[in-house]
């Protein structure tokens, strides 16, 4: 299904490949340039009964840390909505890296969870697999063996994708090449859909975060404050709605 935006998103390669070349180059130096952030906090919201235990795992770019425009950042939101939903107390755990792909947690962040205790886990990535172009066939593979390593350390916990990072809004990312990532974005997306249908206790948010460059902070890279509540309300009510009885793999 996704091989058609792979076609048109390499078509467009080949024909503005110098544009392209030079215009990622200049995107890395920007992103390259940003502090690499090894991020693992935590912390509650006390509401009611017995604290559900919330990891979440990804990319510090999406675990963003507060910054001067924010007073908060995404896990805290994340954490807050879901005990809202849920009317219930949360303890929450963040396991991140700046830039991080899902074949990379597997090695770097899986290996924590052995000493945390986990109710549901929210794996938040896809930013670094989509700018470095990764294709969906090997997404999924590294997908599969992140979500394995997983089991292996946290049994048959719900396991839920948050939505694909919206490259195609990211205002520091000039034309054309913003339309090419904003395809390969595509491209996983219809992927992860795909592939969480063949699995059991694994659930994709596949929601469209609504808005544009106000979702992100004045580094055109980064969630800006209205852009973590956006987020973290999202992901927290569907991770709600996945602790109580469903029928589908896709919020």
């Amino acid at each position: 299904m996704y091989d058609w935006i792979i076609r048109i998103a390499s078509t467009l390669s080949r024909s503005f490949h110098p544009l392209l070349a030079f215009q990622d180059g200049q995107a890395r130096k920007k992103r390259f340039h940003m502090p690499v952030n090894n991020e693992q906090s935590s912390g509650n919201v006390p509401i009611v009964g017995t604290p559900i235990e919330l990891v979440m795992l990804g990319e510090t770019s999406a675990l963003n840390k507060r910054s001067k425009e924010s007073k908060g950042n995404l896990h805290e939101e994340t954490a807050d909505y879901f005990a809202r939903y849920m009317e219930n107390s949360v303890n929450w755990q963040t396991l991140g890296k700046n830039l991080i792909s899902a074949h990379a947690a597997r090695h770097q962040l899986v290996p924590k969870l052995f000493d945390l205790d986990v109710d549901i886990l929210v794996l938040m990535l896809g930013k670094s697999d989509v700018l470095n172009l990764n294709s969906p066939r090997n997404w999924q593979r590294d997908l599969g063996k992140l979500v394995d390593a997983i089991r292996l350390r946290a049994g048959g916990i719900p396991v839920v994708i948050a939505p694909m990072p919206p490259i195609g809004k990211m205002p520091m990312l000039p034309q054309p090449l913003r339309t090419i990532y904003r395809l390969r974005a595509k491209a996983l997306d219809i992927a992860t859909r795909q592939w969480v249908k063949q699995k059991d206790h694994v659930y994709y948010i596949g929601s469209r975060l609504r808005g544009g460059k106000e979702l992100f902070a004045n580094d055109g890279f980064n969630y800006s404050p209205s852009g973590m509540r956006v987020l973290g309300e999202t992901i927290g009510r569907s991770a709600a709605r996945i602790m109580e009885p469903h029928d589908t793999m896709i919020i």
